[in-house]
């Protein structure tokens, strides 16, 4: 049966060439952002994604409570604002970044599919 790592991630006694360089706060700071990075990563490309289409058009018939990923809140909050822009539903008090990054994703898939919709016509 393997020891069990401890504190300093070494099993048992950390070999004496291998005394922290880094005090613990330090290490425990850069532990986190190689075992998180990926994650980080991720939601920086997520932040950018909702930014650059800040300006996006919601489609005014757009049915808030279709869209599974939102809370009541947001789909009530919503709702009565019919924002005409993500910039406009980002700005309604209650609404999260997850929401917003959400709503993105659905305008998107409703412009996909009227985009192939469109080409779907000019080929028939």
């Amino acid at each position: 049966m393997a020891e069990p790592a401890l504190a300093h991630g070494w099993r048992g006694a950390p070999p004496a060439a291998a005394a922290p360089l880094i005090p613990p706060l330090g290490r425990e700071s850069v532990e986190i952002g190689v075992k998180y990075q990926s994650y980080l990563e991720r939601q920086e490309r997520e932040v950018e994604r909702v930014q650059a289409a800040a300006l996006a058009p919601i489609p005014p018939g757009l049915d808030y409570a279709s869209l599974p990923c939102l809370s009541s809140e947001e789909v009530e909050k919503l709702t009565l604002a019919r924002p005409a822009t993500l910039r406009e539903a980002g700005a309604i008090e209650g609404i999260t970044p997850s929401a917003m990054l959400y709503l993105c994703q659905a305008i998107g898939k409703q412009q996909g599919k009227r985009a192939r919709a469109q080409a779907d016509d000019r080929v028939h």
